[in-house]
């Protein structure tokens, strides 16, 4: 049998650089590392949009037309809200952080800039069209839109650099 076919049982995708002996998802990473890191650039994801959607920059959502929003500037999203929305954000970064795995050897660079890159190119194909088709055929405010496209930029950025930096191959 040709060494090149035979599969190896486990596969190190840990920081640590140890094998995961444990059930494999995204190419060979174990699902609990996955998981580690989608949770950890989710819980930073969550931190960054408290911190800028619903305190500094918080006046974006004022420029009119506000009729697009959902939840008012002094009408806070309900707890059951906030909790699906973590469920999504969190099913979401494991998506991204499979997606990483799959494209890891395509991606120049190592560690995290290997994760900034990534996170660039994630933004070039998702925010950026997503906020342009958005600007063209919804009534939102201009500002917003450049908003949202830098700090979807800076989000990704980061959370890139964090996938790069926890996954290793």
């Amino acid at each position: 049998m040709n060494e090149e076919n035979v599969s190896t049982q486990g596969t190190s995708c840990c920081s640590n650089g140890k094998t995961s002996e444990k059930t494999s998802c995204c190419s060979g990473c174990s699902c609990s590392k996955v998981f580690s890191i989608a949770l950890v650039i989710t819980i930073i994801g969550t931190v960054i949009s408290v911190l800028t959607c619903e305190w500094l920059f918080k006046w974006i959502y004022a420029i009119e037309p506000i009729v697009a929003w959902k939840y008012g500037l002094n009408v806070a999203p309900s707890g059951q809200a906030m909790a699906v929305n973590f469920v999504g954000e969190l099913i979401l970064a494991i998506i991204l952080v499979c997606v990483f795995v799959k494209l890891y050897d395509g991606i120049p660079y190592k560690g995290w800039k290997k994760g900034v890159k990534f996170g660039f190119l994630v933004w070039l194909v998702s925010i950026l069209p997503g906020m342009f088709a958005t600007y063209m055929w919804m009534n939102v405010a201009l500002a917003w839109v450049v908003y949202m496209t830098i700090m979807g930029l800076i989000v990704l950025l980061i959370k890139g650099a964090v996938i790069g930096a926890m996954y290793k191959k």
